[in-house]
């Protein structure tokens, strides 16, 4: 019995020191720069169900005739902005090598 709360109190240690060591690397993570990208940002806001929903877009210089729209999701508590940088500018890499457009939304 002693045995087991040993092996139980250390494995709690251990997961403490773990999740307390992850957190702080991943507070003092240092986001990417923006890359130069030939295309703009746009931002709009609209309405619906009362609720004011705005967005960011990248579109590239150039679009196909009928581009494809990719929604990019992110956490709740993340705005747009926040999430290209996370994301680390991929999806307007993305978006900018297929000449498509990218939207990133956010509910308030």
């Amino acid at each position: 019995m002693r045995r087991a709360l040993r092996i139980a109190g250390v494995s709690l240690v251990v997961v403490v020191v773990v999740t307390v060591g992850l957190a702080f690397w991943a507070l003092r993570a240092k986001m990417p720069p923006e890359p130069p990208l030939p295309g703009k940002l746009e931002r709009g806001s609209l309405e619906h169900g009362g609720r004011a929903r705005t967005w960011l877009a990248y579109v590239p210089a150039r679009l196909q005739p009928h581009p494809a729209i990719v929604l990019a999701l992110h956490g709740s508590m993340r705005s747009p902005a926040r999430a290209r940088q996370a994301y680390g500018y991929d999806f307007d890499l993305l978006a900018a090598a297929n000449e498509i457009r990218e939207f990133f939304q956010q509910a308030q």
